[in-house]
């Protein structure tokens, strides 16, 4: 008996796996079509459990999952401070149908291996499709860049300060705080997941996200916006301001973790003063003329104003001889807003 069995063990063993692997090849056949036009069983979306699912219904699902992620405020926790942020700062968006469409496509492999491990394996275990979102990189960079300041323990970013017109930098310095990598793959995970929470973040040593570099950068754009006077030509007539006058306009900023030069639009109306109001004209609100007992609506006026922003902006990248924008002033009270009371 036993040496019939060693005789034919091979066979044996052979058929059992045989047998296995064609059993393995109906389930995924089977599944196929059984399953056309739906999620196959065992996929989970985001934070949904689409198995078995028709591709409208799980459209709907991530969907209604995708309106409540973009509207809650995501959180994290970095030591004992916590930390959030409105979605809409991100701009955050999730693609429902890509996601669906990622979802139909998982456990359809054109390769056979593939196939027939996937029908195995999402018996014991599901497979998760992330959703497929979208955030403004530059706008989460920004976030990171308050959450590392808001942590940080003797952090101090790179930047400017001006004495007249002298340029002075202030010279970056690393500190213990969050990392900003870490945080940026925690939050994007946790989004892609279908939750806001994007659970601890780590504290450690980190840097500036001005550094020595960007420094020095800034501070020779600002030395070449102060070599010279800069002149606005406003409808044909130059108005021209000094070093000294501009100066005190200037700052650096960081801006999606970048240093950024800045010359305040404010402060520089103020620098041009009267003769830069001599060519403008104030818009003039809506207002109520009484007669007797009659009541009359004085129509509104359009001014007429300096693009004061694009020009501090063009005079923070170095340029000294310009020619400003005109542009419509509009009232605060319109003749609309008036007539409607």
């Amino acid at each position: 008996m036993a040496r019939a069995w060693n005789n034919n063990r091979a066979p044996v063993i052979l058929l059992g796996v045989a047998g296995a692997l064609l059993l393995v090849v109906v389930l995924a056949l089977s599944e196929r079509i059984v399953e056309n036009g739906h999620v196959l069983r065992g996929i989970e979306i985001g934070n949904i459990d689409a198995s078995g699912m028709s591709e409208k219904d799980a459209l709907a699902a991530v969907q209604h999952s995708a309106a409540q992620l973009e509207s809650t405020p995501i959180t994290v926790r970095a030591g004992k401070t916590d930390l959030s942020v409105d979605p809409t700062a991100l701009d955050l968006h999730v693609d429902a149908v890509a996601s669906v469409r990622a979802a139909r496509r998982a456990g359809r492999s054109h390769n056979p291996i593939d196939q027939l491990a996937g029908t195995m394996l999402r018996r014991v275990r599901p497979d998760h499709i992330p959703f497929v979102i979208d955030v403004d990189p530059g706008r989460l960079d920004a976030v990171l860049d308050a959450w590392v300041a808001q942590t940080g323990k003797g952090l101090v970013d790179g930047g400017l300060r001006f004495e007249g017109t002298r340029v002075i930098e202030i010279a970056p310095k690393s500190g213990i705080g969050i990392q900003r990598s870490q945080a940026r793959s925690q939050v994007l995970a946790a989004l892609s997941r279908g939750t806001s929470d994007a659970g601890t973040l780590p504290i450690g040593p980190t840097t500036p996200a001005a550094g020595a570099s960007d420094v020095r950068k800034a501070e020779r754009l600002a030395r070449r916006v102060l070599a010279a006077p800069v002149t606005v030509t406003v409808n044909g007539t130059p108005l021209t301001l000094t070093a000294e006058q501009v100066a005190p306009t200037l700052s650096t900023e960081i801006v999606k973790s970048r240093l950024v030069l800045k010359s305040d639009p404010v402060k520089l109306r103020a620098a041009f003063g009267l003769p830069l109001a001599a060519l403008e004209i104030p818009p003039k609100d809506a207002t109520f003329a009484i007669t007797g007992t009659a009541v009359s609506v004085v129509p509104a006026v359009t001014g007429k104003q300096v693009n004061i922003d694009q020009v501090a902006r063009q005079i923070a990248r170095g340029s000294h001889a310009l020619i400003a924008k005109v542009v419509d002033a509009n009232p605060v009270r319109t003749t609309g807003w008036a007539q409607k009371l």
